[in-house]
């Protein structure tokens, strides 16, 4: 199943991004909201962003893999996926709204 690929990629990259929002709330003793920080505020979009769209895309992968597509379908759309999620990351965490726009 070439979909289970970009579900580990995708998991991996939750982690990665739920650390950082993890790190930035103990480093500025925030429990609640982003207390007023911008780069705690961009660390909670990005992961928040990605909890949004990695699950839905899964899902859909999953369903081309399931109904036939080709193998080289799923892995295309997979690496969109995963290179979108770190466009966007990479925009939001460098304030390069070109790179976070296309991500």
């Amino acid at each position: 199943m070439v979909s289970a690929l970009y579900a580990v990629l995708g998991a991996l990259l939750l982690m990665k991004f739920s650390f950082n929002v993890v790190r930035l709330r103990m480093q500025y003793r925030v429990a609640y909201g982003d207390g007023g920080f911008s780069e705690l505020q961009s660390a909670i979009r990005i992961h928040g962003n990605a909890v949004e769209y990695i699950p839905v895309a899964l899902v859909l992968l999953l369903f081309m893999e399931m109904n036939g597509a080709e193998t080289w379908m799923v892995h295309i759309c997979g690496i969109i996926l995963i290179a979108g999620r770190l466009m966007h990351y990479y925009g939001f965490h460098h304030r390069l709204f070109r790179w976070r726009r296309r991500g």
